[in-house]
């Protein structure tokens, strides 16, 4: 946790996977709107990058496009100025990754889970994230 809080620092939504995510419907509307905020903070720019992309995308999906999405990600960063090597951001996607895993199961000691759907939510957020952290090496970073 340390490590995500040196530069270069953004703004993270904390959750930011599909369920969280609005698109418009109609064109007097914004295209995409995001919503639940109350975990936002600031760090480093792949943790979004990484929680979205291993919890939203299943998992053929994910490995199909995650290369391709990592490098997007940074030409984005470059193009708005922000100085993040791809070395750092491919590791603070790992790192999320590997977080990912935690995240549903602490959520699941906090939360009353009360429904099939919120059940299903949390089994796939687990099996995704287990899925990532081996697809990607993710816990050879940990010291």
């Amino acid at each position: 946790m340390d490590e995500a809080t040196h530069e270069p620092h953004s703004f993270v939504h904390g959750d930011f996977r599909l369920d969280n995510v609005f698109f418009a419907t109609d064109e007097r509307h914004a295209p995409v709107t995001l919503v639940d905020f109350q975990i936002s903070f600031r760090g480093r720019p792949g943790y979004d990058l990484g929680y979205f992309v291993s919890q939203s995308l299943d998992t053929e999906a994910r490995r199909g496009a995650e290369t391709a999405l990592i490098d997007r990600y940074h030409s984005g960063l470059a193009s708005r100025g922000i100085d993040y090597p791809m070395e750092e951001l491919v590791r603070d996607y790992k790192r999320t990754v590997a977080y990912c895993f935690i995240y549903p199961i602490v959520a699941c000691g906090q939360i009353e889970v009360t429904n099939d759907r919120m059940l299903q939510l949390l089994h796939g957020m687990v099996d995704r994230a287990v899925k990532a952290i081996e697809d990607n090496d993710a816990l050879a970073i940990l010291p």
